[in-house]
């Protein structure tokens, strides 16, 4: 990374495979090894277990940012140079999958039925940090880069964020360890050090730092319902979670709570790929949430967006519209027809209509939700950039260029007062590809153009990665090969 300061001060800090908080398991290129385990392990694939990484949290990195800001501030000098962050201990790819797997409590195999290990000796990749580490005690800042955590220490941090099998964490003076054992779960962890209540009851940590209490036999089950379902076992997982509500009825209370912990599982499920998975979960919360809640209520609006975020990344559109007709019923009721939450929903139903055909119906569902965001935030914040972009892929796709090209150019105009160059390109793009279709070379050569120069203002991004995303060289094979075709 470059950190920069004024006056050109410029330095350039070298960092190992970067580690912290994610949104998906695919994010960093350690956490995406859970994918070999998760939801079940992939027998037959090769991970390596020869190249040796070091790894930084993104905590690390900060503050050596902000230390070094600290001594130029202190010392009033120029802090340019190269540094390269101290390596941590290394790992191989196959010892960090064994770390995972400890994590989520899935047994993984080397060789037959397992993984297949690849490497005949271990080779160490680290850098050598001793300057940076000689810039900072020499200003008495050694400290900085003392390590919190140990890697195995972190991914469990992570991945208990991450993925649903840590849903039901173990607290650190943790009874259900103790009820596990009395039921023959191996928690690693003797039954007698894991106290209990005087009535036989025990704490559990329901994953979002809330603690619930129920009992051994109960908290047993819950246990195995979760393992069950981290590894992919989802009906066996839910007959467990039956069995542990049926000894416990206290534990299938409903409430805000244990929707958002509901609605975090589902959607770390969809981010990571499981989707079938998710909506198995999401199906069941609801029919039990029916139960308990009335189906016009303001309550239900957290379960039905979960739906609409799952089958939006499904592609089930029929679905979709069925769920956004819902939010667009609820949001009437309790938001009126001008306010966000409304226009969000206007506009999920015209997602969802667009790609079954039924474009007026989106077109209408669009302008509506551009009406309320233009009368709500002004006429350049991002929701009316983003809701153009919206209208105007639907007009290209029913082949209306004029209106789409005029619409592409309502959100440029907010792209480029945000400074949004990403999404620009995205749009210059798109227009490409309209007029590619359309057999008009002159225009779509135009506007390709236009989408390289921006990529050059994306500064946040490395190049090779921005091409990656939007692939324009051999799209501009491809147009340069149909107008050959075409001439």
């Amino acid at each position: 990374g470059i950190i920069g300061g004024g006056g050109g001060d410029v330095g350039i800090l070298r960092i190992p495979v970067l580690l912290g908080p994610l949104e998906k398991i695919g994010e960093s290129s350690v956490t995406v090894l859970a994918k070999l385990v998760f939801p079940r392990v992939k027998v037959g694939e090769t991970v390596d277990d020869s190249f040796a990484r070091s790894s930084a949290h993104v905590r690390e990195v900060a503050n050596v940012c902000v230390g070094l800001a600290e001594i130029r501030v202190e010392t009033a000098t120029d802090t340019q140079a190269i540094w390269h962050l101290p390596s941590s201990p290394p790992f191989t790819d196959w010892e960090i999958t064994q770390m995972i797997s400890k994590i989520l409590k899935i047994d993984v195999q080397r060789g037959e039925g397992g993984l297949s290990v690849a490497g005949a000796s271990k080779v160490a990749i680290s850098l050598d940090g001793s300057t940076l580490q000689d810039l900072f005690a020499t200003h008495g800042k050694a400290h900085v880069l003392q390590r919190a955590a140990t890697l195995e220490e972190d991914l469990n941090a992570i991945l208990t964020a991450l993925i649903p099998s840590a849903a039901l964490k173990q607290h650190p003076i943790d009874p259900l360890a103790a009820a596990a054992n009395a039921s023959g779960i191996k928690t690693g962890l003797p039954a007698a050090a894991m106290p209990t209540a005087a009535d036989g009851k025990i704490w559990l940590d329901r994953g979002d730092g809330k603690m619930i209490q129920t009992t051994q036999a109960a908290g047993a089950l819950l246990q195995e319902a979760n393992t069950l379902i981290a590894t992919g076992n989802m009906d066996a997982g839910m007959a467990k979670m039956k069995e542990a509500m049926a000894l416990d009825p206290s534990l299938a209370v409903m409430d805000e709570e244990s929707d958002k912990k509901c609605i975090m599982m589902v959607t770390q499920m969809i981010m990571s790929g499981n989707i079938e998975m998710a909506e198995m979960i999401l199906c069941k919360y609801y029919e039990k949430k029916c139960t308990t809640c009335p189906l016009d209520s303001w309550s239900m609006m957290q379960i039905v967006e979960a739906f609409v975020f799952l089958y939006k990344h499904k592609e089930g559109w029929d679905d979709m519209v069925f769920w956004a007709s819902k939010a667009t019923a609820l949001v009437k009721a309790h938001k009126g027809e001008r306010s966000t939450e409304m226009a969000t929903s206007l506009s999920n139903f015209g997602l969802a209509c667009g790609p079954l055909g039924r474009s007026e119906e989106a077109e209408e569902a669009f302008m509506k939700a551009l009406s309320i965001h233009e009368s709500l935030n002004g006429p350049t914040c991002l929701q009316v950039g983003q809701t153009c972009h919206n209208i105007a892929l639907l007009f290209r796709n029913t082949q209306k260029m004029d209106k789409a090209e005029e619409y592409y150019e309502r959100s440029r105009k907010v792209w480029v007062l945000e400074e949004q160059w990403a999404l620009l390109a995205v749009s210059y793009k798109d227009s490409a590809i309209m007029y590619r279709n359309a057999a008009k070379f002159d225009l779509c050569f135009q506007m390709l153009d236009q989408a390289v120069a921006t990529t050059k203002k994306i500064t946040n991004f490395p190049p090779e990665q921005v091409e990656a995303q939007l692939q324009l060289q051999p799209f501009r094979k491809d147009c340069e090969e149909r107008r050959k075709n075409a001439a």
